[in-house]
């Protein structure tokens, strides 16, 4: 039993690495009365969902993390499916539709800001709303709308990485000790 207690260690700790969540940047195109977005971001884990989802325009900053991880649409829902409208490569939807983001912002309340996937001029197949965090009248009013593009990843290490990496490092000595000290029982003395 004590034998395999070394394998098991080491199939544990490399198990036990999660998903690296990864940093993405949002570069935005476009139309409209106010000016794009300068560019928005979050950070994404395969699994787990969103954080830190957020797109600042015209000086309205807007929230798309709860939006994001609860995403509805095209028969599924979840982060996974609005990690796939951002990185537009929608599979479960009809082919055909437009990736777009549209915002509009009416003064102090009556900001939207909402990235979709659908068929111009009906409702969306899919979409995630930001919410505004505008609560003075100072807020712009005006409206604009074009597509957008995701940047390539930058990898963020989880903070308990290095920690769940530690069951296969100790596997690995565990192994690497029990092999060396085989081989030295072994040897005969003259």
């Amino acid at each position: 039993m004590k034998n395999y207690l070394w394998l098991f260690l080491v199939v544990a700790g490399i198990l036990s690495i999660p998903a690296r969540a990864n940093n993405y940047t949002i570069n935005f195109t476009g139309t409209g009365f106010l000016p794009k977005p300068g560019s928005g971001s979050f950070t994404y884990v395969e699994g787990t969902g969103f954080s830190n989802f957020h797109v600042e325009w015209f000086g309205v900053p807007f929230d798309f993390t709860s939006a994001a991880n609860g995403a509805s649409g095209c028969g599924t829902s979840g982060p996974a499916l609005a990690f796939a409208l951002l990185d537009r490569k929608l599979t479960t939807c009809p082919s055909g539709g437009t990736y777009m983001w549209n915002g509009s912002a009416l003064g102090e309340g009556g900001q939207a800001f909402v990235f979709s996937y659908g068929a111009v001029g009906i409702p969306p197949d899919v979409s995630v709303s930001g919410v505004p965090d505008c609560p003075s009248a100072s807020c712009a009013i005006g409206s604009g709308g074009g597509s957008w593009t995701v940047s390539s990843p930058s990898p963020v290490p989880e903070p308990g990485s290095l920690f769940l990496l530690a069951p296969a490092v100790s596997g690995l000595g565990v192994a690497l000790r029990k092999r060396r000290l085989g081989q030295n029982s072994s040897a005969t003395w003259s």
